[in-house]
């Protein structure tokens, strides 16, 4: 995990890509199959450890990321600002978790609703229901300038095209709807 002091400044897609670059890096190592559990925990993982557990593990680490993001956010802003940070990170739990649950086909999705990042993070589990109307909300909060929007939006959008392209051609039958968000 990173340091806090590498987030100095505030840079709120500096923080998204971190998250993601470990998410990209747990999923990587899913998709390879071997996964280096020195990455992950201190603790031993020992080869009769249950899927299950290693879910546990795997999950755990992300929500830790991702926590320690919001904590030295709460710390560093004012509320508002920590509030829209806060629902930006739901959005950011719930995609990692659909990656888990859906893209990825690995032993652990079975378990990952359990060990949800979502549920561990915001005690929450209907990001189904949820996700659009959080981005939505997040996109038109008066926080945030016209410019803002935009800025967050293609910084969020960049990280999760392929995801949410696909999750939007589903619910809407049309992709195009995706920049309905922006503005």
């Amino acid at each position: 995990m990173s340091t806090r002091s590498e987030w100095q400044g505030l840079d709120t897609v500096k923080l998204f890509k971190e998250f993601y670059s470990h998410v990209y890096a747990v999923k990587n190592m899913i998709m390879v199959g071997v996964i280096d559990w020195s990455q992950i925990t201190s603790d031993e993982i020992k080869p009769d450890t249950s899927d299950r557990e290693k879910a546990r593990y795997l999950a755990a680490y992300l929500k830790a990321m991702l926590s320690d993001q919001m904590e030295y956010v709460s710390a560093n802003t004012n509320a508002l600002e920590f509030a829209a940070y806060k629902e930006a990170c739901y959005l950011m739990s719930a995609l990692a978790d659909e990656i888990f649950l859906i893209q990825v086909q690995w032993f652990g999705a079975a378990y990952w609703n359990s060990v949800s990042i979502e549920s561990g993070v915001f005690s929450t589990c209907y990001a189904g229901d949820e996700y659009y109307r959080r981005l939505g909300v997040l996109m038109r909060r008066d926080v945030l300038t016209r410019l803002e929007k935009n800025w967050r939006c293609s910084s969020f959008f960049h990280f999760n095209w392929v995801f949410v392209a696909d999750c939007v051609a589903m619910k809407n039958g049309s992709p195009s709807c995706v920049a309905g968000f922006c503005q």
